[in-house]
């Protein structure tokens, strides 16, 4: 039977025998040694019901017909197997490193943190290095666990507990492909925030996005501002140190930087491609981003290091250091007289608690909920805070504005047989998981994106690459593409049916093209003045023109490496037959084609930033200023990569820990002295000085 007939059946039998290798491997590969435990807590639902025991199971398929009861019993039996696949995750939730926390906090504290984020796990640790203060961190979600530090499954911690699950507004120019044409927003719940749950990609910026911030009133932002940060927060390991251009990168920092380890086949072939067609090749970090590289990750031993494995974990046990997790901010307390913050309220296990700030309140909640949390607060634009009856304390119009992304779609391509992972296929899925219990080695133990690469269109306003991909070694969704495609990408079924089931168990690979310097604006506004509800979210992607038109440019340079002489022989690389709804009246990579597949495919980037912008004191939109204090109030800060005036070029999780770095020096009155590369010696370069 051909691998793209197979039967409904079979593919049920396929997606349980994935369940059985997963409860079977799993456990050993994460550090649980008791195997039938950990499997327990998974199936004891069913079992429960059924007076049954895991001793019970005498075999594979008695397993299955348990199984296949199971969701016989429920009309629409996708959901429920993803809420198995979930149930299965929820096993591995032992915490992945050492973190000291709190039950309940303590009433008074010299500097409160919201949010152990990118950025706000950074500020955390860097100010409690001074003794003298006493640092509280409080955090709306739990602890990083072993199974979100394995690099290969950033997609499913994605879609668990460990992020907040938003949606953008519906829109007419994008989305044509989503459940009521809502794009699904991702971002970090927990300690680590989105360096928790991102694919683990490390891209500085290009030098000119800095020099930019500048030019918008970001004193003391530019390049030769912040690059001495990147040094000191970089750790580049021994492993893949040749693909960085040296004297760019830092060598002693907490964040742990390595190159592709193990480049996949196609990855191999697609960079032959990219040289073939005199593409740039090399350091994207180093000399000139506008180039092609293989993936520069943030990966250490196997595992993910994001900044709770890296800046929190070893300051935990510091005593003037207290962090308590599953505490949900509801407001900042306020002295409306004096115009100053003077502590916060949180909600944790039902109980609402007060604690007051001596010295500073930061807000390090993220992109989405730090100009939530202002306006709950009563801070933010009048009218909006009128709407919702929230008592207005200072009016900062520009709370909410100014929202930017990098929308990225996905191109797809179809490869010969065994030259990508197609983890249905069980003898590599095993061994794969053989090698990551052995020695963190392997598939598992290495991000997704395979490649990354920044390049200029004809459409760039300056010398800044406005286009890039991020090349990922498999096709997504190709297996159990209803519970990938449908449940976790949020495709509607039409979608997924004539486009992406017919390649169900292909070999291929995904291009997620992007637009990086966009020029479409977006917001974040209140749905109510309650706490629990989420905020509304409108990117506004392609509403700029111009935007559309870079996607299409984007995607004929993508085809064009996916489908070179080099690649077709190497891979014999095709791309997915015209099926996908709405685009089919075009012909294939037709800019009409790449038009239409941008606004169909929409996702967003993970990249969120801007709604609480910086700028100078004369920017009536800009919400703090380049000290990061929140203009008109006293004693609070927001830092986190809100502030950003524009996007970066690339993933912003090293800009927002760089801001973490910078920001919580101002708080400390220094700053690293002014700095550009190459330096010769990035142990002895940075020197402090007093502000």
């Amino acid at each position: 039977m051909s691998i793209n007939c197979v039967t409904l059946v079979e593919r049920f039998n396929m997606m349980i025998s994935f369940f059985i290798i997963f409860c079977g491997l799993f456990p050993s590969f994460f550090g649980i040694a008791n195997t039938q435990n950990a499997s327990t807590t998974f199936i004891e639902g069913i079992f429960s019901q059924k007076e049954l025991k895991l001793g019970d199971i005498k075999d594979g398929n008695m397993f299955i017909d348990i199984i296949k009861d199971e969701v016989s019993k429920v009309p629409n039996w996708g959901p429920r197997v993803y809420d198995l696949i979930l149930e299965l995750m929820n096993v591995l939730t032992t915490p992945g490193y050492p973190l000291k926390l709190k039950d309940i906090a303590d009433q008074e504290y010299d500097y409160i943190v919201v949010g152990a984020g990118s950025a706000g796990s950074v500020v955390a640790a860097r100010l409690s290095e001074v003794k003298e203060n006493r640092v509280l961190l409080l955090e709306a979600g739990g602890e990083e666990s072993k199974f979100s530090l394995t690099p290969f499954v950033a997609n499913l911690v994605q879609a668990s507990e460990k992020s907040y699950d938003y949606r953008n507004q519906p829109e007419k120019l994008f989305g044509w492909g989503k459940k009521d044409n809502r794009v699904g927003l991702k971002a970090g719940r927990g300690i680590g925030g989105g360096s928790a749950i991102s694919n683990s990609i490390w891209v500085r910026g290009d030098p000119l996005d800095y020099n930019r911030w500048e030019q918008l009133g970001a004193t003391g932002w530019s390049w030769s501002d912040v690059f001495p940060y990147f040094l000191k927060l970089e750790r580049v390991t021994d492993k893949g140190a040749s693909v960085f251009d040296k004297g760019y990168h830092g060598t002693d920092g907490p964040m742990a930087v390595q190159g592709n380890l193990n480049p996949s086949i196609i990855a191999e072939i697609l960079i032959e491609s990219v040289k073939s067609l005199n593409l740039p090749f090399g350091d994207l970090n180093g000399r000139n981003m506008s180039r092609f590289s293989f993936n520069q990750q943030n990966i250490e031993g196997g595992q993910r290091v994001s900044t709770g494995r890296a800046y929190l974990s070893p300051a935990s046990n510091r005593k003037n250091l207290d962090i308590v997790i599953n505490a949900v901010v509801q407001r900042v307390l306020i002295d409306t007289e004096n115009k100053l913050a003077d502590g916060v309220e949180y909600e944790k296990n039902g109980k609402l608690y007060r604690v007051k700030a001596r010295k500073e309140v930061i807000i390090s909640a993220g992109v989405y909920n730090s100009p939530k949390l202002l306006m709950l607060s009563g801070i933010g634009p009048k009218e909006e805070l009128k709407k919702h009856g929230i008592p207005v304390v200072i009016d900062l119009p520009g709370v909410g504005q100014n929202l930017q992304d990098h929308p990225s779609p996905f191109l797809y391509y179809t490869t010969k047989y065994n030259t990508s992972t197609v983890y249905i296929r069980t003898e590599p899925l095993i061994n794969s998981a053989k090698m990551y219990a052995d020695d963190r080695s392997g598939s598992f133990g290495a991000a997704g994106a395979q490649i990354k690469a920044f390049y200029r269109s004809k459409y760039a306003l300056d010398e800044r690459p406005d286009i890039g991909y991020t090349i990922y070694g498999s096709l997504q969704g190709s297996v159990f593409s209803n519970i990938v495609n449908e449940y976790i990408n949020g495709f509607k079924s039409i979608v997924t049916k004539r486009y992406f089931l017919p390649q169900s168990y292909r070999d291929g690979f995904s291009i997620l093209f992007a637009n990086y310097r966009p020029l479409s604006r977006g917001y974040v506004r209140l749905a109510s003045k309650k706490v629990e509800d989420e905020p509304i979210i409108n990117h506004n992607y392609y509403s700029d023109e111009r935007d559309l038109k870079v996607m299409v440019e984007a995607a004929k340079l993508g085809a064009r490496i996916a489908e070179s002489r080099v690649a077709r022989e190497g891979l014999d690389t095709r791309p997915f037959p015209n099926t996908l709804p709405q685009c089919e009246k075009y012909p294939l990579d037709s800019d009409g084609f790449f038009r239409c597949l941008a606004q169909t495919l929409t996702a967003s980037g993970g990249h969120p930033v801007g709604s609480c912008k910086m700028g100078a004191i004369d920017d009536l939109t800009a919400v703090v200023d380049p000290q990061l204090r929140v203009r008109g109030i006293q004693n609070l800060r927001v830092i986190d990569a809100s502030i950003m005036p524009e996007i970066t070029s690339g993933s912003t999780n090293a800009p927002t820990i760089m801001i973490g770095e910078k920001g919580s020096d101002l708080i400390r009155g220094r700053k690293l002295e002014q700095l550009l590369p190459p330096v010769k010696n990035p142990k002895t370069a940075l020197k402090y000085k007093d502000l």
